[in-house]
């Protein structure tokens, strides 16, 4: 009976609220890691670049794993993380990243100048700021294209969250791959990655590395993920604003707002 108690326990909205904010004051510190979007050049082209970029936010997360990643998303001309650890490291973790993309750019004959190209770090001070980061990251590559949802968008870990699927996907192991498939992978010729490395297309999986069932645990069901990401507009405007990005809404959101609006004033 015991047993049933607590089952029918962890279901209530108050304990999985609670358990959720017990998870943020135990983590930390969590910031919000990106590089402007207002920087004009674009960076990543091809699905090679894009492929790139994707691995070498792996190896970074290999490389700190004092650092850990909650989700992030590769835009064309920017990037969004979600980490939490030491300032100093996560500004090491970026370092690492912005030197293998400029020699990457150099060995393709892109002379580009990734002056602006820098690390700003945002500290998360509570859960909800939290949460409406995560999910502002997570729905930045689909707002943004509109081929894509936000389980499909492929270049970055937003389309894992409650995502059964993406662990269904075909996959290797990393150190079973031929040496010249992982210096491939690598763009090196040290090609040893811990043996939980698993990928899939040539790409790194991301549930290899990110904590991305810690991040889903600072919400309380798939169902209040789900909410959040389709309809909290204002939080993403706000967030924009702050990290003087563009607002990316979809013309379905678009069209709910002008009706809540008319709602409201009429």
């Amino acid at each position: 009976m015991s047993y049933i108690y607590l089952f029918m326990k962890a279901e209530t909205y108050f304990d999985k609220e609670q358990d959720a904010e017990y998870l943020f004051r135990k983590g930390g510190p969590f910031w919000h890691m990106y590089t402007p979007g207002t920087y004009t050049e674009t960076i990543f082209i091809e699905t090679e670049d894009f492929i790139f970029c994707m691995n070498l936010i792996a190896q970074a997360a290999i490389r700190f794993p004092d650092v850990e990643i909650y989700t992030f998303e590769i835009m064309n001309n920017h990037l969004h993380l979600i980490v939490s650890g030491k300032e100093d490291a996560c500004r090491k973790m970026f370092d690492m990243i912005k030197e293998k993309l400029n020699r990457y750019l150099r060995n393709k004959g892109r002379q580009l100048n990734l002056s602006r190209f820098k690390c700003s770090l945002t500290l998360i001070t509570d859960l909800k700021m939290l949460r409406n980061e995560i999910v502002y990251v997570n729905r930045n590559g689909y707002s943004a294209h509109s081929q894509y949802t936000p389980f499909s968008y492929p270049w970055g870990a937003g389309g894992a969250y409650f995502n059964p699927i993406t662990k269904e996907l075909p996959k290797e192991r990393f150190c079973d791959l031929p040496l010249k498939t992982r210096r491939e992978i690598c763009r090196s010729r040290e090609a040893e990655l811990p043996e939980k490395i698993m990928v899939h297309k040539g790409i790194i999986l991301p549930s290899c590395y990110c904590h991305i069932h810690e991040g889903e645990s600072f919400f309380r069901s798939a169902s209040h993920y789900f909410y959040i990401i389709s309809k909290n507009y204002e939080a993403y405007s706000a967030i924009a604003e702050r990290l003087h990005e563009s607002v990316f809404i979809t013309d379905e959101e678009m069209f709910s707002v002008a009706v809540m609006l008319c709602m409201k004033r009429h």
